[in-house]
């Protein structure tokens, strides 16, 4: 199943859009697969994301999972793509609402917050 979301890339300062295209379908072996031009910062995304669903509850998709991120051309590489991709995800994967992603745009990263003690 096909989820998309419009998202934006800083580009000097300029807010540039993004689709962000998740597809969750049968393959060999589960697995993300990242395409569209995306920095280090970005691929390191998909491994937060998945922790960050794991952490909430949510079972990863035993599928394959491509994210596309398009225009290719468009430079990525700030860590705002993490909500996107998550919400993309869940939304392939049928468990996510999909009808307001016509109507609103998605930004958000997610960060660790290290507990100390214990």
């Amino acid at each position: 199943m096909l989820a998309k979301l419009q998202t934006f890339s800083l580009v000097a300062l300029r807010p540039l859009p993004v689709e962000v295209e998740v597809d969750v379908s049968a393959g060999a072996l589960p697995k993300t697969i990242l395409v569209g031009l995306p920095e280090a910062a970005v691929k390191e995304s998909t491994h937060r994301v998945e922790r960050a669903l794991a952490k909430r509850g949510f079972i990863r998709p035993r599928d394959r999972v491509v994210i596309n991120l398009a225009p290719a051309e468009l430079p990525k590489d700030d860590g705002s793509f993490d909500l996107p991709i998550a919400l993309g995800t869940l939304a392939a994967a049928g468990s996510s609402c999909r009808k307001l992603f016509d109507q609103y745009a998605v930004v958000g990263s997610y960060r660790w917050k290290a507990r100390r003690g214990r």
